[in-house]
Protein backbone atom coordinates (compact mmCIF):
# COMPACT_ATOMS: atom_id res chain seq x y z
CA UNK A 1 0.00 0.00 0.00
CA UNK A 2 1.05 3.53 -0.70
CA UNK A 3 -0.18 6.66 0.76
CA UNK A 4 -1.72 8.55 -2.12
CA UNK A 5 -1.93 11.99 -0.62
CA UNK A 6 0.59 14.32 0.89
CA UNK A 7 0.44 14.80 4.64
CA UNK A 8 1.13 17.96 6.60
CA UNK A 9 2.03 18.47 10.23
CA UNK A 10 2.03 22.25 10.07
CA UNK A 11 -1.77 22.15 10.16
CA UNK A 12 -2.19 23.56 13.67
CA UNK A 13 -2.22 27.14 12.40
CA UNK A 14 -3.06 30.05 14.71
CA UNK A 15 -6.43 31.75 14.37
CA UNK A 16 -6.50 33.58 11.04
CA UNK A 17 -8.82 34.22 8.06
CA UNK A 18 -7.48 30.98 6.55
CA UNK A 19 -8.60 28.76 9.44
CA UNK A 20 -11.35 27.22 7.30
CA UNK A 21 -8.77 26.32 4.67
CA UNK A 22 -6.59 24.55 7.23
CA UNK A 23 -9.62 22.64 8.51
CA UNK A 24 -10.58 21.67 4.96
CA UNK A 25 -7.02 20.51 4.34
CA UNK A 26 -7.23 18.21 7.34
CA UNK A 27 -10.55 16.86 6.11
CA UNK A 28 -9.28 16.36 2.57
CA UNK A 29 -6.15 14.54 3.72
CA UNK A 30 -8.26 12.24 5.91
CA UNK A 31 -10.50 11.38 2.96
CA UNK A 32 -7.47 10.70 0.76
CA UNK A 33 -6.02 8.46 3.49
CA UNK A 34 -9.22 6.43 3.37
CA UNK A 35 -8.96 5.95 -0.38
CA UNK A 36 -11.83 8.14 -1.55
CA UNK A 37 -10.08 10.53 -3.97
CA UNK A 38 -13.23 12.02 -5.50
CA UNK A 39 -14.52 13.21 -2.13
CA UNK A 40 -11.05 14.41 -1.13
CA UNK A 41 -10.65 16.38 -4.35
CA UNK A 42 -14.05 18.05 -3.91
CA UNK A 43 -13.20 19.22 -0.39
CA UNK A 44 -9.74 20.46 -1.35
CA UNK A 45 -10.82 22.22 -4.55
CA UNK A 46 -13.65 23.99 -2.72
CA UNK A 47 -11.21 25.15 -0.05
CA UNK A 48 -8.88 26.57 -2.69
CA UNK A 49 -11.74 28.55 -4.16
CA UNK A 50 -12.82 29.84 -0.76
CA UNK A 51 -9.26 30.91 0.02
CA UNK A 52 -9.38 33.51 -2.76
CA UNK A 53 -11.43 35.72 -0.42
CA UNK A 54 -8.78 35.67 2.34
CA UNK A 55 -6.19 38.46 2.64
CA UNK A 56 -2.80 37.42 1.30
CA UNK A 57 -0.31 36.54 4.03
CA UNK A 58 2.40 34.02 4.70
CA UNK A 59 -0.20 31.78 6.30
CA UNK A 60 -2.58 31.91 3.35
CA UNK A 61 0.23 31.24 0.90
CA UNK A 62 1.35 28.25 2.96
CA UNK A 63 -2.11 26.72 3.17
CA UNK A 64 -2.68 27.44 -0.53
CA UNK A 65 0.53 25.54 -1.34
CA UNK A 66 -0.54 22.68 0.90
CA UNK A 67 -3.99 22.55 -0.71
CA UNK A 68 -2.51 22.44 -4.21
CA UNK A 69 -0.12 19.73 -3.10
CA UNK A 70 -2.83 17.67 -1.44
CA UNK A 71 -5.22 18.08 -4.39
CA UNK A 72 -2.77 17.05 -7.11
CA UNK A 73 -2.93 13.26 -6.85
CA UNK A 74 -6.57 12.77 -5.76
CA UNK A 75 -7.74 14.90 -8.69
CA UNK A 76 -5.42 12.98 -11.04
CA UNK A 77 -6.94 9.70 -9.79
CA UNK A 78 -10.37 11.07 -10.69
CA UNK A 79 -9.76 12.66 -14.09
CA UNK A 80 -6.39 11.31 -15.29
CA UNK A 81 -5.29 14.82 -16.32
CA UNK A 82 -1.52 14.63 -15.95
CA UNK A 83 -0.90 18.17 -17.18
CA UNK A 84 -3.24 19.60 -14.55
CA UNK A 85 -1.50 17.53 -11.89
CA UNK A 86 1.89 18.90 -12.96
CA UNK A 87 0.50 22.44 -12.94
CA UNK A 88 -0.78 22.09 -9.37
CA UNK A 89 2.54 20.68 -8.18
CA UNK A 90 4.46 23.45 -9.95
CA UNK A 91 2.16 26.02 -8.34
CA UNK A 92 2.73 24.53 -4.90
CA UNK A 93 6.49 24.58 -5.49
CA UNK A 94 6.48 28.23 -6.59
CA UNK A 95 4.45 29.26 -3.54
CA UNK A 96 6.71 27.25 -1.23
CA UNK A 97 9.86 28.82 -2.61
CA UNK A 98 8.32 32.26 -2.33
CA UNK A 99 7.80 31.85 1.41
CA UNK A 100 10.83 29.60 2.08
CA UNK A 101 8.61 26.65 3.07
CA UNK A 102 11.25 23.93 2.75
CA UNK A 103 8.90 21.22 4.00
CA UNK A 104 6.54 21.81 1.07
CA UNK A 105 9.43 21.66 -1.40
CA UNK A 106 10.32 18.21 -0.07
CA UNK A 107 6.71 17.07 -0.25
CA UNK A 108 6.43 18.18 -3.89
CA UNK A 109 9.19 15.70 -4.75
CA UNK A 110 7.15 12.99 -3.05
CA UNK A 111 3.99 13.82 -4.99
CA UNK A 112 5.91 13.99 -8.26
CA UNK A 113 7.21 10.52 -7.47
CA UNK A 114 3.67 9.23 -7.01
CA UNK A 115 2.60 10.85 -10.26
CA UNK A 116 5.50 9.18 -12.07
CA UNK A 117 4.46 5.83 -10.61
CA UNK A 118 0.86 6.20 -11.71
CA UNK A 119 1.98 7.09 -15.24
CA UNK A 120 4.29 4.07 -15.53
CA UNK A 121 7.72 5.58 -14.88
CA UNK A 122 9.15 3.85 -11.79
CA UNK A 123 12.72 5.01 -12.47
CA UNK A 124 11.66 8.66 -12.40
CA UNK A 125 9.60 7.93 -9.29
CA UNK A 126 12.59 6.49 -7.49
CA UNK A 127 14.71 9.51 -8.45
CA UNK A 128 12.09 11.86 -7.00
CA UNK A 129 11.77 9.80 -3.82
CA UNK A 130 15.55 9.72 -3.40
CA UNK A 131 15.73 13.49 -3.89
CA UNK A 132 13.02 14.02 -1.29
CA UNK A 133 14.56 11.70 1.28
CA UNK A 134 17.93 13.43 0.91
CA UNK A 135 16.08 16.49 2.27
CA UNK A 136 14.04 14.58 4.83
CA UNK A 137 15.38 16.66 7.73
CA UNK A 138 13.47 19.63 6.25
CA UNK A 139 10.26 17.64 6.08
CA UNK A 140 7.30 17.69 8.43
CA UNK A 141 7.13 14.47 10.51
CA UNK A 142 4.08 13.06 8.76
CA UNK A 143 5.43 13.93 5.31
CA UNK A 144 8.70 12.18 6.17
CA UNK A 145 6.83 9.07 7.22
CA UNK A 146 4.79 9.08 4.01
CA UNK A 147 7.94 9.44 1.89
CA UNK A 148 9.45 6.38 3.56
CA UNK A 149 6.21 4.43 3.18
CA UNK A 150 5.92 5.23 -0.50
CA UNK A 151 9.57 4.62 -1.37
CA UNK A 152 9.38 1.37 0.57
CA UNK A 153 6.35 0.37 -1.51
CA UNK A 154 8.27 1.15 -4.69
CA UNK A 155 11.17 -0.99 -3.49
CA UNK A 156 8.67 -3.83 -2.99
CA UNK A 157 7.50 -3.39 -6.59
CA UNK A 158 11.11 -3.54 -7.75
CA UNK A 159 11.87 -6.64 -5.65
CA UNK A 160 14.46 -4.93 -3.44
CA UNK A 161 13.32 -6.38 -0.13
CA UNK A 162 16.31 -5.17 1.90
CA UNK A 163 15.69 -1.54 0.91
CA UNK A 164 11.93 -1.96 1.30
CA UNK A 165 12.20 -3.31 4.84
CA UNK A 166 14.58 -0.52 5.80
CA UNK A 167 12.21 2.21 4.60
CA UNK A 168 9.07 0.54 5.97
CA UNK A 169 10.71 -0.15 9.33
CA UNK A 170 11.73 3.50 9.57
CA UNK A 171 8.14 4.48 8.72
CA UNK A 172 6.81 2.22 11.50
CA UNK A 173 9.13 3.86 14.00
CA UNK A 174 8.13 7.39 12.94
CA UNK A 175 4.43 6.53 12.87
CA UNK A 176 4.65 5.07 16.38
CA UNK A 177 6.37 8.22 17.61
CA UNK A 178 3.56 10.35 16.09
CA UNK A 179 0.78 8.02 17.19
CA UNK A 180 -0.53 7.86 13.60
CA UNK A 181 -2.59 4.65 13.43
CA UNK A 182 -3.26 4.78 9.68
CA UNK A 183 0.41 5.07 8.77
CA UNK A 184 1.23 2.36 11.31
CA UNK A 185 -1.28 0.10 9.59
CA UNK A 186 0.01 0.81 6.10
CA UNK A 187 3.69 0.36 6.91
CA UNK A 188 3.09 -2.76 9.04
CA UNK A 189 0.82 -4.22 6.34
CA UNK A 190 3.52 -3.60 3.73
CA UNK A 191 6.11 -5.35 5.88
CA UNK A 192 3.74 -8.30 5.71
CA UNK A 193 3.69 -7.97 1.93
CA UNK A 194 7.50 -8.11 2.00
CA UNK A 195 7.18 -11.49 3.71
CA UNK A 196 4.89 -12.59 0.88
CA UNK A 197 7.47 -11.57 -1.72
CA UNK A 198 10.12 -13.43 0.27
CA UNK A 199 8.00 -16.59 0.01
CA UNK A 200 6.81 -16.85 3.63
CA UNK A 201 3.06 -16.94 3.08
CA UNK A 202 2.02 -17.82 6.66
CA UNK A 203 4.12 -14.98 8.08
CA UNK A 204 2.74 -12.61 5.46
CA UNK A 205 -0.86 -13.41 6.41
CA UNK A 206 -0.07 -13.18 10.12
CA UNK A 207 1.61 -9.79 9.74
CA UNK A 208 -1.21 -8.38 7.61
CA UNK A 209 -3.88 -9.63 10.00
CA UNK A 210 -2.01 -8.25 13.00
CA UNK A 211 -1.66 -4.86 11.31
CA UNK A 212 -5.39 -4.69 10.59
CA UNK A 213 -6.52 -5.85 14.01
CA UNK A 214 -4.07 -3.65 15.91
CA UNK A 215 -4.33 -0.33 14.09
CA UNK A 216 -7.51 -0.02 12.01
CA UNK A 217 -9.91 0.18 14.98
CA UNK A 218 -8.05 3.33 16.07
CA UNK A 219 -9.15 5.11 12.87
CA UNK A 220 -12.67 3.69 12.86
CA UNK A 221 -12.10 1.42 9.83
CA UNK A 222 -11.87 -2.25 9.03
CA UNK A 223 -10.21 -4.07 6.15
CA UNK A 224 -13.40 -4.17 4.09
CA UNK A 225 -13.12 -0.40 3.48
CA UNK A 226 -9.55 -0.49 2.12
CA UNK A 227 -9.41 -1.97 -1.38
CA UNK A 228 -5.62 -1.83 -1.78
CA UNK A 229 -5.19 -3.85 1.41
CA UNK A 230 -7.85 -6.30 0.22
CA UNK A 231 -5.99 -6.71 -3.07
CA UNK A 232 -2.71 -7.39 -1.28
CA UNK A 233 -4.37 -9.92 1.04
CA UNK A 234 -6.02 -11.63 -1.93
CA UNK A 235 -2.69 -12.05 -3.69
CA UNK A 236 -1.27 -13.86 -0.67
CA UNK A 237 -4.36 -16.05 -0.30
CA UNK A 238 -4.26 -16.90 -4.01
CA UNK A 239 -0.64 -18.01 -3.85
CA UNK A 240 -1.46 -20.05 -0.74
CA UNK A 241 -4.11 -21.91 -2.75
CA UNK A 242 -7.07 -20.33 -0.94
CA UNK A 243 -8.71 -19.30 -4.19
CA UNK A 244 -12.26 -18.86 -2.88
CA UNK A 245 -11.17 -16.58 -0.04
CA UNK A 246 -8.95 -14.63 -2.43
CA UNK A 247 -11.82 -14.12 -4.86
CA UNK A 248 -14.14 -12.85 -2.12
CA UNK A 249 -11.64 -10.15 -1.25
CA UNK A 250 -11.02 -9.32 -4.90
CA UNK A 251 -14.74 -8.94 -5.53
CA UNK A 252 -15.01 -6.49 -2.65
CA UNK A 253 -11.88 -4.60 -3.73
CA UNK A 254 -13.12 -4.38 -7.31
CA UNK A 255 -16.47 -3.01 -6.18
CA UNK A 256 -14.75 -0.31 -4.12
CA UNK A 257 -12.36 0.64 -6.91
CA UNK A 258 -15.28 0.90 -9.34
CA UNK A 259 -17.30 3.06 -6.93
CA UNK A 260 -14.31 5.39 -6.53
CA UNK A 261 -13.52 5.62 -10.23
CA UNK A 262 -10.07 4.04 -9.85
CA UNK A 263 -9.91 2.27 -13.19
CA UNK A 264 -6.23 1.32 -13.10
CA UNK A 265 -6.63 -0.46 -9.77
CA UNK A 266 -9.86 -2.08 -10.96
CA UNK A 267 -7.99 -3.48 -13.97
CA UNK A 268 -5.38 -5.01 -11.65
CA UNK A 269 -8.16 -6.72 -9.71
CA UNK A 270 -9.73 -8.08 -12.88
CA UNK A 271 -6.39 -9.48 -14.07
CA UNK A 272 -5.93 -11.37 -10.81
CA UNK A 273 -9.52 -12.62 -10.84
CA UNK A 274 -8.96 -13.87 -14.38
CA UNK A 275 -5.96 -15.88 -13.18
Amino acid sequence: MRDRADGADDLAAPASPSDRAWAALRDGLALADRGVPREAAEVLARALGDLDAAPVSGDTELVRARLLLALAMPQFEVDGDGDACDTRLAGALDLARGIDAASVVVAVHGQRALHALRTGNPDAALAHFDAAIELIDDSEPRDACILLLNRGSLHLDRGDLVAARADLGACVARAEAMGDAMLLFKSSHNLGYAEFLAGDLPQALTAMERAAQTHLPDVGLDLSALPIALLDRAQVLFEAGLVGEADERLARAGSLFEERGLEQDLAEVEVLRAR
